[in-house]
């Protein structure tokens, strides 16, 4: 809806302070000079950005017992239409196309471009106007979305039921998870075999998410080494099973891949083996003794060994089972091939992770043991709440000072001066007066 809005301002900005240049006079004389016998076809296609069509539309819906899909399109056509057919029939689109099946979406796209090109042909209007009107018919069907809901993304129990069965996992029993699981819609799934699965979805919502969680941070952090966008959610979730396996064949401990799935609407299932464990954040604080959390540091260290930043070493994506041994879980935001710069990230995030639920003293002392001194010393410039995920923050803000006492720990057991903090952020907060 952003991005609409901002296309749609640009195009309002052009047509009202430059002159029609000749491109675009060259492109409407080359529409609206094509043979008169397409008059009629282009006529008839051109009423779907009529007023009238808003209701045609909804009434087939409201007769294939879409009753959601006919409220929402009458609320996007009747704000699309007082800019006409372009915007009319590009609203319209915007609003069915959750709610087709993946094959047809593309295809509908076709209607408001051909509706465009219509009015272009019969002289009603000049192509900015008509890109104008796609834009803002566009921006309505997101802002309809936005505020109505929108199915893409919106997986059932029965959905990852069948999509498992499909790829040759047996299932009794699917439930939806509660547990942090940020980009994805997470599931509890018990098997057939007596076995447990934990498995997330991600759709199209998430998918537009994770663009705009990334673009947020292009525009508001430096040298952050984010991945571009990935173009589709099983591009994404498959790129997280190959991270999830180079990790175990490192010997890192993650639970095993079990399944990918992918369900009509694009939504991509990734299954895991279950675990008996539970969070770092969540466990009994009397049971994270040193050793458990030297064995930590050195998963981090097989991690590192193998060239793989994780990026979201904190304290929910950290497992402890019922013997005591952690586990890494999480790859969704991991990188390969990483630089030297997110290694230290990691180190520094599990550093001050790990402050929240033991002293800082324990948990520098366990790193240099586990992972040795000089991943520490290089982690740290960023230890500081810019560089650290949002939980790390929220749970150091309630610990007033334990930041700056991890800092001063580190420096002290590795015998080097305070090293100043990096900055991440782009700009700086004004001084308070």
């Amino acid at each position: 809806m952003v991005f609409g809005s901002v296309l749609l301002t640009a195009c309002a900005l052009i047509a009202s302070i430059s002159r029609i240049t000749s491109f675009e006079t060259a492109l409407f004389h080359l529409i609206n000079s094509l043979p008169s016998w397409l008059y009629r076809f282009l006529w008839l296609v051109m009423q779907l950005g009529t007023y009238g069509a808003i209701f045609v539309m909804a009434g087939i819906s409201l007769l294939g017992r879409r009753v959601r899909l006919a409220l929402e399109l009458l609320a996007a056509g009747g704000l699309g239409f007082p800019s006409g057919h372009a915007a009319v029939s590009a609203a319209l689109a915007a609003t069915a196309v959750p709610f087709l099946a993946r094959r047809w979406r593309r295809w509908i796209w076709l209607l408001p471009v051909t509706v465009g090109l219509a009015r272009i042909f019969v002289g009603a209007h000049l192509p900015l106007d008509v890109v104008g009107g796609f834009v803002l018919g566009w921006t309505v069907g997101a802002l309809v979305h936005l505020i109505g809901g929108s199915p893409s993304g919106r997986v059932g129990a029965s959905q990852v039921r069948d999509a498992l069965e499909r790829s040759g996992q047996p299932v009794v029993n699917v439930c939806k998870a509660n547990v942090d699981a940020r980009g994805s819609t997470p599931f509890f799934v018990d098997t057939a075999e007596g076995g447990h699965l934990f498995v997330k979805a991600v759709g199209a919502d998430q998918r537009d998410a994770d663009l705009l969680f990334k673009l947020w941070r292009f525009v508001a952090y430096r040298n952050l080494d984010d991945e571009r966008p990935f173009t589709s959610a099983k591009r994404q979730l498959q790129v997280e099973a190959l991270l999830d396996l180079l990790a175990a064949k490192s010997g890192v401990r993650t639970p095993d891949v079990v399944a990918l799935a992918t369900l009509e609407d694009g939504t991509t299932l990734l299954a895991h083996r279950g675990l008996d464990a539970k969070s770092l954040d969540s466990v009994d604080v009397r049971l994270v003794s040193d050793d458990v959390l030297q064995d930590l540091w050195s998963q981090v260290a097989l991690l590192h060994g193998a060239g793989i930043a994780h990026r979201d070493l904190r304290l929910a994506n950290v497992m402890i089972d019922d013997e005591g041994a952690p586990w890494i879980i999480d790859f969704g935001f991991a990188q390969t091939s990483a630089p030297e710069r997110a290694l230290a990230r990691d180190v520094a995030e599990m550093l001050a992770s790990q402050s929240i639920v033991v002293e800082p003293d324990r948990a520098v002392t366990t790193a240099l043991v586990g992972i040795g001194p000089a991943p520490v010393a290089e982690a740290l410039p960023f230890l500081s709440m810019s560089s650290l995920a949002r939980a790390t923050q929220a749970g150091l803000k309630g610990l007033p000072g334990r930041l700056e006492k991890l800092r001063g720990v580190a420096a002290s057991q590795l015998q080097v001066a305070a090293t100043p903090t990096v900055r991440v952020t782009r700009w700086r907060p004004a001084p308070r007066r």
